[in-house]
Formats: C-alpha cells, structure tokens, sequence
C-alpha cells in the first residue's frame, strides 16, 4: 500500500514527539548535575566515590599515553573487578555508572562527568556468566544509560504473562511497570572484566511530557540552563526538517 500524507504526517509527528521526549530527559537531567573532573592515579586522599542515589556522566576519559579509554578498578554491589572505561562507546552513547561505588585508577589519567544527585540512580555490577533482575513496580519506570561494557548484557523482559526474550538495555531505553527485566552477562567465564547496567527509576513526577499538532515547515529547537536567571548557557540545539510545520507545548516537571 502506498504511504498518504496523513501517514507521512503521522510518522513525523511520533518522531518528533520522541525527539523533543529525550530532550526533555536530558534538560531535566542536566539541571540535576554538577560537573567535576578527578585526576588520577588513586591514593588514601584522591579517591573518586558515588554515593547511593548518585550517577556519574562521562564527558572526557584520557591517559597519560593518549588512549580513549582505560581499565579501571570497580568496586560495588559487594563486587570488585576490573571495567574498561570511557566517555563514550562506539555508537556514541555517554557512559554512566551510579553508585554506591568506587572506582580506582592505577594511572595517570584524567576523567570528567557530570555528577547527579537527585533521582534514584543505580548500577548492577554483572560478572561473566552471571545476572541480575530488576523490578519496575506500576507507574514507575526505569531509564537505562549505557554503562561500561553493558553491551555483554542481554536478557528479557516480563510484563503480565507474556515474555520479550531478548531484551538489551542500550542508552536511553526505557520499560516501564509493571515488568521484570532481566539481565545475563554472556561474557565467556575466563573473562575477568564486569558488565554494568545503569539506570534512573522514575515515577509519574519525574516525567516530561510534549504535546504536538503538526501543519508545516523546520524546526528549530533550544534548550538553555541558568542558575541565577540571569545567565544563560546553551543545553542542546536541533534543526529539523520536514513538510510538516509543528507547534509544541513543553511541560518539565520533577
């Protein structure tokens, strides 16, 4: 059947909506966080900890020797084992990691992120051929980041009777209740490194929600952040494109 323009419509306007939903979560995210940048190598007194309820952002990973990324000591869930880390993965998701943990750098390296402090964050720490269950209650939801290694996650979600068997908890992926995600490291057994899932739990306050209505034309969409509304600095900026002008209502609340 050939697509209509009301289907053409339609699609664009479930885009958009999806568009403006991840930027409405990463503003109300960001005006959660705090940048730091720690320097390595770990001691007694230069020691990077994430408290409970804390997540940690990559911005920038380096070393002394100009790799991307490198090994690190993890140290959480009663866990500790080595990761490989960096600011982003190959497909260009920021990695995250919630505490309560640790991390040690036997090195001289540098690492910036943006510290959340409000919002149930967590991570579950997987070993090779290990995994974990997480429980999302009615009316909440979890919002996953991607973390370090967490593309040797896989598993499957549960929702009422019926079972999705291969479930990958990619970068802002979210599930919402009621559901049982669970999740297997298929890393090989004689791979030391630990697999992670970070994720926010989120309940009905927490959520952003766009309305649209589509006529025609580009768009063009901003987002600024100030602490004492006076200052202004630039969040996020996108242009869109398509034959179909939209206009939004935009309600962030948390």
């Amino acid at each position: 059947m050939k697509p209509t323009r009301d289907s053409h419509r339609h699609r664009a306007q479930i885009s958009m909506r999806n568009i403006l939903k991840s930027i409405l979560f990463s503003a109300f995210v960001l005006s959660c966080a705090a940048g730091e940048t720690f320097i390595g190598p770990t001691s007694d007194s230069n020691r990077l900890v994430v408290q409970a309820n804390e997540m940690l952002i990559f911005t920038a990973i380096q070393t002394h020797n100009d790799q991307p990324g490198l090994e690190v000591t993890l140290i959480a869930n009663g866990i500790t084992g080595p990761i490989y880390i960096n600011e982003m993965d190959g497909d260009g998701w920021k990695n995250a990691l919630a505490g309560p943990l640790e991390i040690k750098f036997s090195t001289a390296s540098l690492a910036a992120f943006h510290r959340i402090a409000k919002g149930l964050a967590e991570t579950r720490v997987v070993p090779a051929q290990s995994g974990t269950v997480i429980d999302v209650p009615i009316g909440t939801s979890v919002r996953f980041f991607h973390g370090p290694q967490s593309y040797g996650l896989r598993g499957s979600v549960m929702s009422g009777n019926r079972v999705f068997p291969n479930f990958r908890c990619y970068g802002d992926t979210e599930i919402h209740g009621p559901a049982s995600i669970t999740l297997i490291n298929q890393s090989p057994s004689s791979d030391p490194r630990l697999a992670v899932a970070t994720f926010l739990r989120l309940d009905s306050s927490q959520s952003a929600s766009v309305q649209s209505t589509a006529v025609s034309g580009t768009h063009g969409i901003s987002i600024d952040k100030s602490t004492d509304l006076r200052i202004w600095s630039p969040v996020f900026f996108k242009t869109e494109e398509s034959g179909d002008k939209t206009f939004f209502r935009m309600t962030l609340t948390k």
